[in-house]
């Protein structure tokens, strides 16, 4: 005998993963591609498009992506663990020329520590 409720209902766990599987590997390139960007502009000196899009960049993650995360946390790795090792690597290179709040005129040398992020970062994020 076919266990047809269970099937079905395996189905349907596996079509909804799927779906927040695609959902967030779409949202994703929007994240990564803000803190990519971010880094180009503190390269061209443009401290104020840096700042906008690193903003961009964890409003996707805290809005878009983590609540997928939490409901499917096996996705945490891949497509969103790429978009916050691009976000650390922004908000690094941006503390590092302008310090923690952005206040230094002239590279701090400032770095940050997995405290810093407004986004809880697990270690191997960081």
């Amino acid at each position: 005998r076919i266990p047809k409720d269970e099937l079905e209902a395996l189905h349907k766990r596996m079509e909804r993963r799927d779906e927040l599987r695609e959902r967030l590997i779409k949202r994703c390139r929007d994240g990564q591609k803000a803190a990519k960007q971010s880094i180009f502009a503190l390269h061209r000196n443009d401290k104020k498009r840096a700042e906008k899009l690193i903003d961009e960049c964890e409003e996707c993650i805290k809005n878009d992506l983590l609540p997928i995360v939490e409901e499917e946390p096996r996705l945490r790795y891949g497509s969103f663990s790429n978009v916050l090792e691009e976000l650390v690597e922004a908000r690094l290179f941006y503390a590092w020329l302008f310090g923690k709040d952005g206040d230094d005129e002239c590279p701090s040398g400032t770095m940050l520590t997995i405290t810093d992020f407004a986004i809880h970062l697990e270690p191997e994020d960081y």
